[in-house]
């Protein structure tokens, strides 16, 4: 964060597919969620443009929601990945139904350090720090970071990045399932 902050941090743009990267954040996250009991899904039109953007910031930005929706969701639960083609702009929303942040904690989420507290969260360990970087990465984008939430039912953090001048749509994308994508076995 502090190379973010003394200009020092270099990303480096170029045409993103941002299902792409979410699918390759999402299966190397499966065995944390596994971990926790919960699931991902993700929600994506069969069409999404391509982003100027570093895809590897855009992927640590995902992981960063991903891994904190994974922490206070329920087991059993599902954390929607949702993406959408939003006027000039991408918008990336991951989507709990876990604890939720408390209102009086909002406006802090996302500042150095800070992590919502509630009586239902799991004790984690963690810096505060994913969406204080998720959200200095989107601003080096041209993009923002929203979080909505209501204590007890879940949250959903929204990244808004500008397509830029990358409007060229991809074919129509199938997002893959590891197990479709496993080799047949072998009769015996």
């Amino acid at each position: 964060l502090s190379k973010i902050e003394a200009g020092k941090m270099v990303i480096s743009k170029g045409e993103t597919d941002v299902a792409g990267v979410v699918e390759s954040v999402l299966r190397l996250l499966k065995l944390q969620a596994a971990k926790y009991d919960v699931s991902f899904r993700v929600d994506a039109p069969a069409e999404l443009p391509l982003i100027e953007a570093d895809p590897t910031r855009l992927g640590q930005m995902v992981r960063n929601l991903a891994t904190n929706a994974c922490k206070f969701s329920h087991p059993g639960s599902e954390v929607v990945v949702r993406l959408e083609h939003v006027g000039a702009d991408v918008r990336i929303s991951v989507i709990d139904t876990g604890v939720g942040i408390p209102p009086e904690a909002l406006s802090r989420i996302g500042q150095r350090f800070e992590q919502a507290e509630t009586e239902h969260a799991r004790p984690e360990l963690g810096t505060g720090l994913g969406l204080a970087i998720t959200r200095e990465f989107a601003a080096m984008h041209g993009g923002t970071i929203a979080i909505e939430s209501t204590l007890g039912k879940g949250t959903t953090v929204s990244i808004t990045l500008p397509i830029d001048d990358v409007a060229t749509p991809l074919p129509p994308h199938r997002l893959s399932h590891p197990e479709e994508d496993a080799p047949p076995k072998a009769a015996e």
